[in-house]
């Protein structure tokens, strides 16, 4: 019957280290906060050529790093935008008005299904980003039908009347809505990304790649699986053989 008992104790065994290897894969992976406006009252706020249409926000904590939207086409298309991730600069003009300033600006092109589709994106995280206001915004280039023959698409943002975001407002153009919001999500990185970015230029070169970090990990993992295994289950049936 030893042998059964110990079949069994390493099942229980592989069975909690599995386990803990989900949490520590939880907690160090997942975004660790989001703000999120999804409101029931939608209309879609339409996309035009060389119209900046964007989304104000606060994060509660540090890491910003990326803003989900979501489009609605006509029909299946091919979108070119520029993104935009703007802070609210510190410095005042000659009216006493702030302004906007950019912190990334980059060109991408989308494939956007018919009917409505979320797409991400995705930046290098902002540290710190806590309390601090941003919008994240874009701006139609070009669009073309994805359906040989079709005319051009009418593509446009999900957007909602209902206020869903408090602490934030809807921008289109220059016009600022108060009482609207885009249909967003923006999210910070997670505890692996922030100790990853806080950690990287204090540490020597041949230690900073994220696959190094990630291996090295791994590697823990598996010494401290092994020592637990030993301690537990191999040392005390040597001990009453």
């Amino acid at each position: 019957m030893k042998w059964l008992r110990t079949r069994w104790m390493t099942l229980a065994f592989v069975a909690t280290i599995t386990a803990a290897v989900g949490v520590e894969a939880f907690v160090l992976f997942t975004p660790t906060s989001e703000v999120r406006a999804d409101g029931q009252r939608l209309y879609v706020a339409p996309l035009a050529s060389g119209e900046p249409v964007g989304q104000t926000f606060r994060l509660p904590m540090d890491g910003l790093e990326s803003v989900d939207l979501q489009f609605s086409s006509s029909a299946p298309a091919a979108i070119g935008l520029v993104c935009r991730l703007l802070g609210w600069a510190d410095l005042r003009l000659s009216d006493g008005s702030g302004r906007w300033a950019v912190i990334y600006e980059w060109k991408t092109t989308l494939k956007l299904s018919r009917g409505r589709s979320g797409h991400r994106f995705t930046f290098k995280p902002i540290d710190p980003s806590s309390n601090l206001v941003y919008q994240f915004q874009v701006q139609q280039l070009n669009v073309r039908s994805l359906d040989s023959g079709a005319g051009v698409p009418a593509v446009g943002l999900m957007a909602s009347e209902d206020d869903a975001w408090k602490g934030g407002n809807l921008i289109f153009g220059r016009e600022q809505i108060v009482d609207r919001d885009l249909f967003f999500q923006a999210r910070t990185a997670s505890e692996f990304a922030m100790a990853h970015l806080r950690a990287g230029p204090n540490l020597p070169l041949k230690l900073r790649p994220v696959g190094l970090q990630l291996a090295l990990l791994a590697l823990l993992n598996v010494a401290l699986a092994a020592f637990a295994y030993e301690l537990i289950i191999s040392g005390p049936e040597r001990s009453q053989a």
